[in-house]
């Protein structure tokens, strides 16, 4: 993108294209580093506790069979990481991590920054399409670049037939996810738990956090709305905002 871009020249609309394509690939770039480094969450010790002493008294607190501790709502046992954990997702190859209550909106925003960036870097390639392929067989292009003409043009139309299958991908897989994520589901649950669809907004609010202007911003920004233990119902609805 930046090698392409600038090679005919570097004019104030190219530079332009360049500083928005850097803005993209660092919400991109921070985005999946939040996904991997943030904790996605563990039933807490003073939870447990709490349970324990309900348990005592005869109550029934559901179990985890796999870590022996005792099961909050809508939380599983990841077999990769070896965790009970909260709201679980998946576990994603990509980051490494697990995707479960605290890094969830990590998660979701490093797919739409990802898609965004190769959206934008194809938008833009095929921009300059024309020129860019008679300029880099003319004289000026094979002295301004070190490649031969033709393999300046594979590579090219590489660039841009990489976005574009990635795209293909990546563009459906983001759309399952924000749908998830719009309906309160997860990869793991699916449909099976309609009562926990509070509204599109209240759902929301439990992934990115009360603060709508904080919603397209990686980074914690005072978390999720809720502990990741207690869920609101539809019976049950969680309080205006």
């Amino acid at each position: 993108m930046v090698v392409f871009t600038l090679s005919r020249g570097q004019t104030g609309g190219r530079w332009l294209l360049v500083v928005v394509f850097h803005l993209l690939l660092a919400l991109m770039a921070v985005a999946w580093a939040q996904c991997c480094f943030t904790d996605p969450g563990t039933p807490p010790e003073s939870w447990q506790r709490a349970m324990a002493a309900l348990a005592a008294e005869g109550h029934e607190v559901p179990i985890c069979r796999r870590s022996g501790l005792y099961k909050p709502q809508r939380s599983h046992f990841d077999s990769v990481s070896q965790r009970l954990t909260l709201n679980m997702d998946h576990f994603c190859p990509w980051v490494v991590n697990t995707v479960g209550f605290y890094n969830r909106k990590f998660f979701l925003l490093f797919l739409l920054y990802a898609s965004l960036t190769l959206l934008y870097c194809l938008v833009a390639l095929l921009a300059q399409l024309v020129p860019m392929w008679d300029w880099l067989g003319s004289d000026a292009g094979r002295a301004s670049q070190p490649l031969p003409p033709d393999l300046a043009r594979i590579v090219f139309a590489g660039a841009m037939g990489s976005d574009g299958v990635i795209l293909l991908f990546l563009l459906p897989f983001a759309g399952v996810h924000l749908k998830m994520a719009l309906r309160n589901e997860t990869t793991i649950e699916g449909s099976t738990h309609p009562e926990y669809d509070v509204g599109w907004r209240h759902n929301m609010r439990q992934i990115f956090g009360r603060r709508r202007w904080t919603w397209l911003l990686p980074c914690y920004c005072g978390g999720p709305d809720g502990d990741g233990l207690h869920w609101p119902t539809a019976a049950a609805p969680a309080p205006p905002a």
